[in-house]
């Protein structure tokens, strides 16, 4: 709810006070949101041990095929734990589009479209 200075004198003091207390709350769940929308930490140490652990069992598996189920096991884990990164991140941006919808002006950025 973005008000001018005008709008935000027009108010009574207890409306001013509760916009005060309201919009540092907003502005922060939209940083928060913002920040999870940019950034996937799926590429860190935790999933790179992972995949190196499951390459390399997958090539030792030609030596000892039992490897090959872990090596299974291992990709199985990795694919879920990167789509459930990237399911948190389309999720940031759905909220984050939803926000922006249901703003004064429907989402649209301050410019007009050309003619």
């Amino acid at each position: 709810m973005a008000t001018s200075q005008n709008e935000f004198r027009a108010l009574s003091p207890e409306q001013q006070e509760t916009l005060a207390m309201v919009e540092p709350r907003r502005v922060q769940m939209r940083e928060r949101l913002v920040n999870r929308a940019r950034r996937y930490r799926g590429v860190n140490v935790v999933a790179g041990l992972l995949a190196g652990a499951t390459v390399g069992l997958a090539i030792y598996s030609n030596v000892e095929p039992k490897a090959l189920q872990f090596a299974v096991i291992g990709l199985v884990v990795l694919i879920t734990f990167h789509a459930g990164g990237i399911n948190r991140r389309l999720d940031a941006l759905m909220k984050l589009l939803d926000e922006g919808i249901k703003r004064p002006g429907g989402g649209k950025g301050d410019k007009e479209p050309a003619a």
